[in-house]
């Protein structure tokens, strides 16, 4: 019976069932949060939740998702993309943001790594905890420019700053002094890890990534340039090595952009191109020898759940990917495939945008599931009016690599 609802009535359902939704909600909005990079954000979220569940493993693992994302953006002087103004948060979380803003890369990546490496102790039948401790000893080592041997300190804390003000000019030089005193602090969080060696042989793992990046700095623009049409030509000839057989396509897009609002029949004309695009790629991925199952939403009946919900998870996942790509970052997800069929692990992303300043455009994205990355992907800038011929022959080029 439906409960009337009376002047003075906090709660339209009983208290303890609004509660119950409430307290889902907080743990379904650290998801989301997580998912669209409000790592900062959300690390305040779960350090909230953790007075009530401190033995929850989600919140163990967002936790540790949260502060990975923090430290790969610092690692790379970007982390203002997943961090946003302090002055445009309220509240105990304004604080959370603000120290993390004031914390270098070392002290931010460390924190991450003592939390990534206490959830693999904890958690070892999940097995793709690793990898963040892996790529998290290699930011130390490549973007911190530190040292298994820079982490080899005396005893197991931090000496208390045992000075007090009256010994200062100042109560500014005070306060300067514990800041100087205390910055150190992140080389005891994982001291247990460096003793026994871990940090030495993870970063010597790592040791040739730093050394290519340091090689890459030296090529001039022209020798970069070089190098990359080299690479072209050997995929063309030889393929990319990734023999690719079974492949999962997300829904393909035609994009119409800058077009101006009234213009509809550039609208329609996309519509009608991507279509026809839709139709014919079936028959180029058979061509090429690889099976495919194809995500177009507008196939999926509205009953078939699991197929939107997998379209959906792929989605948000290849979005991330691209996004970490671009700065040669491994992403926060990447342990999507445990939550897929069994046989997926190849997924296509295919985009073409119609712009009018005549600069069209093709984009073929490969993912990767089982190594959480994209493996291969290429874009091209095609002039004035991309069409069909211009899709077909851009397809097939990155399908032939692909299936070699």
């Amino acid at each position: 019976m439906q409960q009337e609802i009376r002047e003075g009535l906090f709660y339209v359902v009983s208290e303890a069932k609004f509660h119950q939704i409430q307290e889902i909600a907080r743990f379904e909005m650290i998801r989301e949060k997580i998912l669209n990079a409000n790592y900062a954000e959300v690390l305040y979220d779960i350090y909230v939740l953790e007075r009530d569940y401190p033995q929850s493993k989600f919140l163990a693992i967002s936790k540790v998702k949260a502060l990975y994302g923090l430290a790969s953006f610092k690692a790379v002087d970007e982390i203002s993309l997943v961090t946003p103004s302090s002055s445009k948060i309220e509240g105990p979380a304004q604080q959370v943001i603000h120290l993390i803003k004031q914390m270098n890369r070392s002290q931010l990546v460390s924190i991450a790594l003592q939390a990534s490496r206490s959830a693999e102790k904890l958690y070892p039948e999940d097995t793709y905890l690793k990898r963040y401790s892996s790529q998290l000893a290699k930011y130390l080592l490549v973007y911190c420019d530190e040292s298994a041997e820079d982490f080899k300190v005396d005893g197991n804390s931090l000496p208390a700053f045992n000075q007090t003000e009256s010994e200062f000019r100042s109560p500014r030089a005070y306060i300067r002094a514990q800041q100087s005193h205390y910055k150190g602090f992140y080389r005891y969080l994982i001291k247990e890890d460096v003793d026994k060696g871990w940090l030495a042989t993870e970063m010597h793992k790592h040791e040739a990534f730093r050394d290519s990046i340091k090689a890459e700095k030296m090529l001039t623009v022209e020798a970069r340039e070089e190098r990359k049409e080299k690479q072209w030509e050997r995929l063309e000839e030889f393929g990319s090595n990734l023999n690719v057989k079974n492949l999962v396509v997300l829904d393909p897009v035609i994009k119409v952009i800058n077009i101006e609002e009234d213009d509809l029949d550039e609208r329609l004309e996309g519509l009608e191109q991507e279509r026809a695009y839709k139709e014919s790629l079936p028959n180029w991925i058979s061509e090429a020898g690889i099976n495919a199952e194809l995500l177009y939403t507008e196939h999926m009946n509205p009953s078939d759940l699991d197929s939107y919900n997998e379209f959906c998870q792929l989605e948000e996942w290849v979005y991330e990917a691209r996004i970490y790509h671009q700065f040669g970052l491994m992403p926060v997800s990447i342990d999507i495939r445990e939550r897929l069929p069994a046989d997926t692990r190849y997924v296509c992303r295919i985009v073409g945008v119609v712009d009018k300043d005549d600069w069209d455009s093709y984009y073929f994205g490969l993912f990767d599931l089982k190594r959480g990355k994209i493996v291969y992907q290429r874009y091209e800038t095609v002039g004035r009016n991309l069409s069909m011929g211009d899709l077909e022959k851009q397809t097939k080029t990155d399908l032939k690599i692909i299936a070699n």
